[in-house]
């Protein structure tokens, strides 16, 4: 799972030199960050991948593209995982809105 992370993160540096593909990778990467943090039940991971899928939505709001949803649906998946370590309440309220 680790080596997945690593592969994705490389394939975001580059496309960001390249300039194309970037939300759909940071989408991958938090969705493998999201899975990583499941796999060894780490509440660490679960937030890094909320950060690299906030920042996805960020950019794929700009361009107004098709990832919006599925970015949405991924962070109300972290959210929730999230409500099982702490703040029970304010995560569960943030992956209500996530998946609304």
């Amino acid at each position: 799972m680790k080596q997945c992370v690593r592969l994705y993160e490389e394939a975001l540096g580059l496309a960001l030199e390249e300039n194309k593909l970037i939300v759909d990778i940071m989408l991958r990467v938090g969705i493998a960050y999201y899975n990583l943090g499941l796999f060894k039940n780490d509440e660490e991971i679960l937030k890094i991948s909320i950060k690299v899928l906030e920042s996805a939505l960020e950019e794929e709001e700009k361009n107004q593209e098709e990832l919006i949803t599925e970015i949405h649906r991924i962070l109300g998946y972290c959210y929730q995982e999230l409500s099982n370590y702490c703040d029970r309440e304010e995560y569960l309220e943030k992956s209500l809105e996530e998946l609304d």
